[in-house]
């Protein structure tokens, strides 16, 4: 019974500090996620033509959660992957980096983002937990990439 007088003000009380800032799924486009109004993806950090490692670390990695299961400690199968540094995207230790600069063809981290199929798509398409990466994001993940894939963010003289 005190939960029913609780809630409302703790709802009214999240509002009037700013309200809910989540992301509402496209059920029809992704039919197996049920929306979790719960989870949300922060705003975009920086400015998308200031392109550089800690931009895409910061807007996707950190953003969409990539590192609940891509960092060497998760027991998921996703530990093998990590994404925790610029080292893991560019110089991995095995056989084939996730980004090869100038390479969209040949750079699994921006294939996966677009993948049309469940296993081969990052963030997985079953985990409602995890939001899909919104179009302009990508297009940030692309440029990013065609300039080089450049660690740090060099200003255009």
């Amino acid at each position: 019974m005190k939960l029913q007088k609780i809630l409302p003000l703790c709802l009214l009380f999240s509002f009037a500090l700013g309200g809910c800032n989540y992301r509402v799924f496209d059920l029809e486009e992704y039919p197996n996620l049920q929306a979790n109004p719960f989870s949300f993806v922060p705003p975009f950090v920086g400015k998308p033509t200031d392109l550089s490692f800690n931009l895409i670390y910061q807007n996707i990695i950190v953003a969409y959660k990539c590192l609940d299961c891509h960092n060497p400690d998760s027991k998921t199968d996703a530990n093998s992957v990590p994404l925790d540094t610029y080292h893991d995207l560019i110089t991995a230790d095995w056989d084939d980096p996730l980004v090869i600069p100038k390479d969209l063809d040949k750079s699994p981290f921006y294939k996966v983002l677009l993948a049309t199929t469940k296993k081969h798509h990052m963030p997985p398409l079953n985990k409602p937990q995890y939001h899909q990466v919104s179009e302009d994001r990508i297009q940030v993940v692309r440029n990013w990439i065609l300039k080089g894939a450049p660690e740090k963010f060099q200003a255009q003289e």
